[in-house]
């Protein structure tokens, strides 16, 4: 390594990195400058006590100069070091720093030789001295053991060429400079070693440290990057979640659905949409849902049941969905329809909790009901324009009733319930639903007080008032329908039919004027009178079919054409009147279609009238049916509840005999009324008519096969 090589160890403290101990990484290079300060401090205290104690006066060690001007420079190359970031940046201070370990191992040599030559000008052996230990102050730390040696070998053999070209005489001073420079020799040679092995050690280190601190800050920038990047996507989303979940309450607030998952204990889970707390008017999350549905009596009874079984989990879902609520009806008549979802476990197997789903079908309920209202008003004015004459007939026959309620003192309550059971059932054939609805609530209030009688006077109140109301509904329907019974008048009486309104009180009119055994008389009554059964019946056709479509069932009414003519105003009460047998047959008789084929039968039931003469001018109307028939058991068990015999004449009374009990007022094996059927009323009616005009009737039943109703009348000409 050449001089210019030479470079000093310290770098900027400002620029300088720390180490591991918190002290500058160039530490090692502040050390070897107190080194060099503090050997040339010994260096001259020596050379002054040994000067001293030879008692040899030297003016150079005398001379302040001789000890600062070293120090000085010392310490102009620490600044140069120090400032060496700051001005190699300047290209003429950059060339200096290069070359500043020449510059000042060249100063102080020259420096030993001006003070030494001022003070002699011969070559002796304190010159030596002085110029080894000058050089020696700017080699420390710089060369190794055996670069130190050569560099002292060199000085030796340029200052012994020196001393014996200038002055051969070998003195005491030449001694001590060979002693002097054995001991700097040896001792600055092994601590130039030790410093310059701490100094390649120190770099190694350094550069260790260096390219650990690079590649650790490269790793430092790729993982903070690298953190960054995933910083952000984390951000993204966090972000995309959020925006989802936002998205999701803002439809799940936006949704017309109520959405409410309720678990075992059948509690509303948090989470509820807000379209459940407008359903239902209130927080529905923490209640039960029974609750909620505010559900009562039988129904809540039935509701806990059914979760009990969805939960037991014996049951299929699917199998229990259908008896669960379907409906609930809110405030403002709001019409709130119920569904019910399972979550499954993870097995899939145990439900573990349960949704339900309320969407408001108010709208559509509305439409639907319009719609159905609208069908249904299609369906009365066909009917009404179809049998107009029937239809004024039995608008007459209402009003009559209710006039006779007005005028008769004492009320028969068992009569008018009769009369308004049998306008129920002929206003229902007509779809007159608003008229029939109301008829319907007077029956219920007239069942009541079957067995009693009134004076007018103590008319009971909700009885009045239903009376009021019947009455009100129907003249409210002939005030809004004009229109259409002024149509059904005038078809009346363009028609050559025998149903108009007008037949009774001309038939009548002609007999008084003219006597029935008047030519005009027979002739009158052989064209507008007389006429078939049959043709009369076929009007129920229509009715039959539509309760059968509104039950589900399929139903075949057959009518055979009668082989005879009768004066068809006779009959008039009795025609009317089969219309509670038909009704009963479509809805106690025949079964619905799986019933059916479970029984083996077909899937369409039939029913059947037909005609046939018996002789002495009587006839018989048998209506029947291949229906589920009627239980002599229940019959049996009904008159016993009423007590309409003695229990000891019902056990000698056999299954054909008791049957023909169901002809008793009041008696029904139906649970529930409906406004088809199931009061009691109905197979009276049949036998009072039938008895008005001397006939008879009575019923042939076998128990799951069908029933057959013969009415046994006089025939009338």
């Amino acid at each position: 390594m050449s001089l210019k090589e030479g470079r000093p160890f310290l770098k900027s403290v400002e620029e300088s990195e720390k180490d591991g101990r918190g002290k500058p990484k160039d530490h090692m290079a502040f050390i070897r400058y107190y080194l060099i300060i503090g050997a040339w401090i010994i260096f001259y205290f020596s050379a002054f006590l040994f000067s001293s104690f030879l008692e040899m006066k030297s003016r150079t060690i005398n001379e302040p100069l001789f000890l600062f001007c070293p120090l000085i420079l010392i310490l102009l190359e620490l600044s140069l070091k120090i400032f060496k970031g700051k001005i190699s940046s300047i290209p003429y201070f950059k060339k200096v720093s290069d070359l500043k370990f020449t510059i000042f191992l060249l100063l102080h040599i020259f420096l030993a030789l001006y003070f030494s030559l001022k003070e002699n000008p011969e070559i002796d052996g304190f010159l030596g001295i002085l110029v080894l230990s000058s050089s020696y102050l700017f080699i420390l730390g710089r060369f190794g053991l055996a670069k130190s040696l050569l560099l002292s070998l060199s000085y030796l053999i340029s200052f012994m060429f020196l001393k014996f070209k200038m002055s051969p005489e070998f003195g005491l001073d030449d001694k001590i400079f060979i002693f002097f420079y054995i001991f700097f020799s040896t001792s600055f040679s092994l601590l130039n070693s030790f410093l310059k092995r701490s100094k390649d050690k120190e770099k190694e280190t350094q550069e260790k440290m260096k390219s650990f601190n690079e590649r650790l800050e490269k790793s430092v920038k790729e993982k903070t990057y690298k953190m960054s990047v995933l910083n952000q996507s984390l951000i993204g989303m966090m972000v995309d979640v959020n925006e989802e979940k936002l998205s999701r309450e803002r439809l799940l607030e936006n949704l017309a659905e109520g959405y409410m998952v309720f678990n075992k204990e059948r509690v509303i889970e948090e989470g509820a949409t807000a379209a459940s707390k407008r359903h239902f008017k209130m927080k529905t999350e923490g209640r039960k849902i029974e609750d909620v549905l505010r559900l009562k009596d039988h129904a809540r009874e039935n509701f806990l049941k059914w979760c009990e079984n969805v939960w037991k989990g014996s049951i299929n879902f699917k199998d229990l969905l259908p008896l669960a609520p379907k409906t609930y009806l809110g405030e403002e008549e709001k019409y709130i329809k119920l569904d019910f979802r399972p979550i499954y476990k993870e097995d899939n197997k145990e439900i573990e909790k349960i949704i339900c789903i309320a969407s408001d079908i108010t709208n559509e309920k509305r439409l639907e009901e319009k719609a159905s209202r609208e069908k249904l008003e299609v369906q009365m004015f066909l009917k009404i324009l179809e049998q107009p004459g029937y239809f004024l007939n039995l608008i007459e026959d209402a009003k009559d009733s209710f006039d006779l309620m007005k005028k008769s003192d004492v009320m028969d309550v068992d009569l008018i319930f009769r009369n308004i059971h049998n306008l129920k059932a002929n206003f229902s054939r007509f779809h007159v639903m608003t008229v029939t609805q109301q008829l319907h609530k007077l029956e219920e209030i007239l069942d009541k007080y079957r067995s009693e009688s009134f004076f007018k006077t103590e008319v009971p109140d909700d009885l009045n008032k239903s009376f009021i109301d019947a009455e009100s509904h129907l003249l409210n329907f002939l005030k809004s329908e004009k229109t259409v019974l002024d149509m059904a008048r005038r078809d009346a009486k363009s028609s050559e039919s025998d149903e108009t309104v007008f037949l009774p009180s001309l038939a009548s009119f002609i007999s008084e004027r003219f006597g029935e055994e008047s030519n005009f008389y027979i002739a009158f009554k052989e064209e507008y009178l007389m006429g078939n059964l049959s043709d009369k019946l076929k009007n129920f056709m229509h009715m039959v079919i539509d309760l059968s479509q509104s039950q589900g069932k399929q139903i075949i009414f057959a009518i055979e054409d009668a082989s005879f003519k009768v004066n068809l105003l006779k009959y008039k009460g009795v025609i009317n009147a089969c219309t509670h047998i038909l009704r009963n047959a479509v809805d106690h008789g025949i079964e619905t279609p799986e019933e059916r084929e479970e029984k083996e039968k077909t899937k369409q039931g039939m029913i059947k009238a037909s005609f046939k003469e018996t002789g002495l001018d009587m006839f018989q109307l048998i209506i029947e049916d291949d229906g589920k028939g009627i239980d002599p058991s229940v019959i049996r068990n009904i008159v016993g509840q009423k007590n309409i015999i003695s229990k000891e004449l019902i056990k000698k009374l056999n299954d054909k005999e008791i049957i023909q009990f169901i002809f008793e007022p009041g008696l029904s094996s139906r649970k529930d009324a409906s406004n088809i059927s199931g009061r009691g009323v109905g197979a009276d009616i049949v036998k009072i008519e039938a008895e008005k005009i001397g006939g008879e009737v009575r019923v042939i039943s076998k128990f799951g096969k069908g029933t057959a109703f013969i009415l046994t009348l006089p025939l009338f000409k």
